[in-house]
């Protein structure tokens, strides 16, 4: 959960579609319990990483040039990053996604998604994730 309970949660969402972008920017606008950062490239939210925290990331995996699953993997090889939570979003069945499982703190949703299951999903991460 954000570091105090009255803080929003901040979330940063890597989306390449600029379509699904909008749709994840009229999800989160207009709701006061998180603070979204939306990145159209993953090499920007990777820099990002780096003078930011964040409490989730939400991550589509089919992108160009940095895929999803090469950002996760980074992230659980970078000390700073190691335990971040992550909401997997993807058109790809959740079994073809079981290596990521593996890596740890992760909740995979699969596309098309809900308003409520996104937030239910982030919320689900947290719970089981966040760091004390």
């Amino acid at each position: 959960m954000p570091a105090n309970q009255g803080d929003k949660i901040r979330v940063m969402v890597i989306e390449d579609n600029r379509d699904m972008l909008e749709i994840y920017r009229s999800m989160f606008e207009d709701d006061s319990c998180y603070e979204a950062t939306l990145f159209s490239d993953a090499m920007r939210g990777l820099r990002e990483l780096e003078s930011r925290n964040f409490d989730v990331i939400v991550l589509d995996i089919i992108m160009e040039p940095l895929t999803g699953e090469s950002f996760f993997v980074y992230l659980r090889g970078n000390e700073k990053t190691v335990g971040l939570p992550v909401v997997v979003v993807s058109v790809l069945e959740p079994g073809s996604l079981a290596a990521l499982e593996k890596l740890n703190h992760s909740v995979i949703l699969q596309k098309p998604i809900r308003k409520d299951d996104l937030f239910g999903a982030i919320d689900r991460c947290l719970e089981l994730y966040a760091r004390p």
